[in-house]
């Protein structure tokens, strides 16, 4: 187990969960299902068990920027421009 994938894992586990209980109803109520069924129920199920998985989506990176104030060099001073809304 713990060398396979973990889709693998997944269809593996779903597989012999249709097989025991097509054989279950075929022993215990005389229903018999194909192979055929059983392996459409498999592909069937776990199509829509990816669609249910939340995918995980890269963040974005954040940078982070420190935005202190340098002071200037000596005998200089800064000023900020200011936009002015006309």
């Amino acid at each position: 187990m713990q060398s396979l994938k973990h889709e693998d894992l997944i269809q593996v586990t779903v597989t012999f969960w249709a097989i025991w209980y097509a054989r279950r109803k075929a022993i215990h109520e005389d229903i018999y299902q194909s192979p055929l069924s059983t392996h459409n129920f498999v592909t069937s199920f776990v199509a829509d068990l990816q669609l249910v998985q939340p995918k995980v989506k890269d963040r974005p990176a954040v940078q982070s920027s420190n935005t202190r104030w340098i002071p200037p060099p000596a005998g200089l001073m800064k000023i900020w421009p200011c936009s002015l809304l006309l």
